[in-house]
């Protein structure tokens, strides 16, 4: 909207430069916010679904060697407030939520298509 792109990342406003950045923990707060609110399908053949990360949570809950060990209720059902702290839509969009989600599809505790090999694509 402010003419900005990969090649001229900034705009003129009233004769001073401003650069136009992407705001990232908002972003993912978004994306959380959204997934919150139904399921997502990525080009047409994957879907990722909040189901997925509440049932590793369960898996992961009651295990002794815990992997998502900083992923609490809140987490998987905030409040108004907490749908506005970037920190918990990060944690839970973590590298290690993915990583439990990948342990339980290889253990076959459950199928999921939401945590991908980041690796790969």
């Amino acid at each position: 909207l402010l003419g900005g792109n990969e090649d001229q990342p900034s705009t003129t406003i009233c004769g001073k430069k401003i650069f136009l950045i992407y705001d990232m923990p908002h972003l993912i707060k978004s994306v959380r916010n959204n997934l919150l609110n139904g399921d997502f399908e990525i080009n047409n053949s994957r879907i990722v679904s909040i189901n997925d990360i509440r049932k590793a949570y369960e898996i992961d809950a009651n295990n002794t060697a815990r992997a998502m060990i900083k992923i609490t209720p809140t987490h998987l059902n905030p409040n108004p407030f907490q749908k506005i702290n970037c920190k918990l839509a990060i944690q839970l969009l973590s590298n290690s939520v993915s990583a439990a989600i990948k342990t339980c599809i290889a253990t076959s505790e459950i199928k999921s298509s939401t945590a991908i090999n980041t690796s790969s694509t």
